[in-house]
């Protein structure tokens, strides 16, 4: 008679292990070998605030079982105070381990080494049915809120039509500005617009400089379209849009990440010449952080806001934050209260294509 399978190891990520993660990864990335090897990369080696040392992988013998990643976010609050609060990414596990243990294991395990190195809070923005789950294990919900989607009635744009914006000529219908498309970024334009924005007293937000921008810019597994508007030569608005690689008439949404405008009219025209040339068949954005002036204005470019209903069968689609603590704050600590809808502004943190 055999014996009982023995349970699964669970050790951080080494580079050694470069070659097995990306073999493993398959069964999320959908890169090939090349490109998965680049994003393992880019997110955990070239990543501003954190390497790869919350990366967890669960070993069946010699073979990779799971894997569970934790990726550096760094979060502002007014007066320049900054904080880094990993988010949860990344995570996979083998088919024959599925429906057991393991995935709750490595989590428990990337908490604990969170906690000895005093960091408070691990982060998921998600959505799915596995969100009850993590409630039901002590995660707190801040959500789910409204999404934004606009959807072409099985017209797909093709990605190539990009680049005839390419050089000026495009003006916005509602405020006359001119409005050029790139596929690469200024990041000197979007960091200066974004600092406009301001921040009210006690919330979080994701910190947008230079160094977040260029490294946002060169995820190997997604692409990029950039708007900016500009006034007597002068940049005052910009957007972002993301793709994955996925074929444009795949069914993957193309996702507006960030977009930010010095006047409700010079958003809504970027927002409708995205529509006009973003590819893909559906465009979505998030729209927790839209002042009510301009959530007001959607429909008239062309998006439907889905509300939440307050029904967990219902909402599951729509996007959400869940926090879990690693019980290292102080009640008395100004981050302990992260648990709270208001703490935080999450504007160009839009699902997967923020990261």
């Amino acid at each position: 008679m055999s014996g009982a399978r023995s349970p699964c190891r669970i050790t951080a990520y080494r580079p050694g292990d470069r070659d097995a993660v990306v073999h493993f990864q398959r069964l999320l990335w959908n890169g090939g070998p090349s490109l998965n090897a680049a994003y393992l990369d880019w997110k955990y080696g070239r990543n501003p605030y954190l390497d790869h040392r919350y990366l967890m992988l669960a070993w069946d013998g010699d073979e990779l079982a799971g894997m569970v990643g934790a990726f550096g976010a760094c979060w502002e609050a007014n007066g320049g105070d900054r904080v880094v609060l990993p988010c949860l990414a990344d995570a996979v596990v083998a088919p024959d381990q599925r429906g057991g243990p393991l995935f709750g294991r490595m989590l428990d395990e990337l908490v604990a080494r969170l906690r000895a190195d005093g960091i408070p809070w691990l982060l998921d923005f998600g959505n799915g049915l596995a969100v009850p789950a993590l409630l039901m294990q002590g995660w707190k919900a801040i959500g789910p809120w409204p999404l934004a989607s606009a959807r072409r009635g099985g017209r797909v744009v093709d990605a190539r039509s990009w680049p005839d914006a390419e050089g000026g000529g495009l003006q916005g219908s509602r405020s006359g500005v001119s409005i050029r498309a790139s596929r690469a970024p200024h990041p000197p334009t979007i960091a200066a617009l974004a600092a406009e924005v301001p921040l009210p007293d006690g919330v979080r937000r994701h910190v947008r400089d230079l160094e977040y921008i260029t490294w946002w810019n060169q995820n190997p597994l997604a692409r990029y379209f950039y708007l900016t508007a500009e006034a007597e030569g002068a940049p005052c608005g910009y957007l972002v849009g993301h793709r994955s690689l996925d074929p444009d008439d795949h069914p993957t949404p193309t996702t507006i990440l960030d977009c930010e405008a010095r006047s409700d009219e010079i958003w809504l025209d970027l927002l409708e010449m995205a529509l006009t040339h973003l590819p893909g068949s559906t465009v979505l954005l998030w729209a927790r952080d839209i002042s009510p002036g301009r959530r007001g204005g959607l429909g008239s470019v062309g998006f439907e806001v889905k509300e939440p209903t307050g029904q967990v069968t219902r909402d599951w689609q729509l996007p959400s934050l869940i926090l879990r603590s690693t019980g290292v704050l102080d009640p008395s600590s100004p981050l302990a209260a992260l648990d709270s809808p208001a703490a935080w502004d999450l504007r160009a943190v839009c699902g997967r294509s923020w990261r």
